[in-house]
């Protein structure tokens, strides 16, 4: 970002001194200017859309990439060491953090998938998620800015046919599933206005049957409670597990429980 951000105010020093100025090197610093404002003053959700500030973070980046190539004469050899010096640099700094938590991410995800064995095919499984940073196994944050972890349990369906909640926007129209939504997880497990993607989660287990004519066959838990054991959210989830559900599977670490239906 350093280096991208000096060779761009350098460029711009070296536009305003030609006698010509490139006119595609104008029309790209407009561009980038757009989306610095939608950036900063753009909405968060658009039709449907979330994190929209995050997804379009990329453009800038790229556009100065562009800027820079409109300024610089990459004939010159010696501009071309110093850049790509630099991107060796950074890319070997950002490896040395990503690469860490990508184990760990990679770890979470091997136990996640070590409950399939206990889970039935065809089956409907419905995921609370008490940490969608994730945690370590000695209970530290493995991603402290990003929710790394919230349709995690999704690789369950690489196995065999589940139903999984974490598929919860089908009960958009947009979603590219044919779904039916008398019967979709998401809402029907709602309470007053909560939904189980809340942190911490909230669902109304016991009467999603009542609701939909049909059966919760597992329950979920990742990160199971944490620090949120005392929260009313988690007692009632607590509550209706014991009424009608029995642990079958706890991952090595405990990150991990499953638990099915009683028939």
């Amino acid at each position: 970002m350093i280096l991208l951000l000096f060779c761009f105010i350098v460029g711009i020093f070296i536009q305003i001194k030609q006698k010509k100025p490139s006119l595609l090197f104008y029309a790209l610093l407009l561009y980038l200017s757009l989306i610095f404002c939608l950036l900063i003053l753009g909405p968060s959700n658009f039709v449907g859309g979330t994190d929209i500030q995050t997804r379009i973070g990329f453009l800038p980046f790229i556009l100065t990439l562009s800027i820079i190539g409109c300024t610089f004469d990459i004939r010159k050899i010696y501009f071309l060491v110093i850049l790509a010096i630099g991107a060796i640099i950074v890319n070997i700094g950002l490896l040395t953090q990503r690469v860490p938590i990508i184990l760990k991410a990679s770890d979470v995800a091997d136990e996640v998938v070590s409950c399939n064995p206990y889970i039935k095919p065809c089956s409907t499984v419905l995921t609370l998620n008490y940490d969608f940073h994730g945690r370590t196994v000695d209970d530290h944050k493995i991603a402290d800015k990003v929710y790394l972890f919230i349709h995690v349990g999704c690789y369950l369906g690489q196995y065999k046919p589940l139903v999984l909640s974490d598929n919860y926007e089908t009960n958009t129209w947009y979603f590219p599933l044919i779904s039916k939504w008398q019967t979709e997880m998401y809402s029907n497990t709602e309470k007053e206005g909560v939904k189980s993607d809340h942190n911490p989660p909230r669902a109304d287990i016991l009467n999603y049957k009542n609701r939909t004519g049909q059966e919760l066959d597992y329950v979920l838990l990742l990160f199971p409670f944490n620090k949120m054991d005392t929260h009313e959210y988690t007692q009632e989830i607590k509550y209706q597990l014991s009424k009608a559900y029995m642990m079958v599977y706890t991952s090595k670490s405990g990150r991990v429980v499953l638990y099915e239906k009683i028939k």
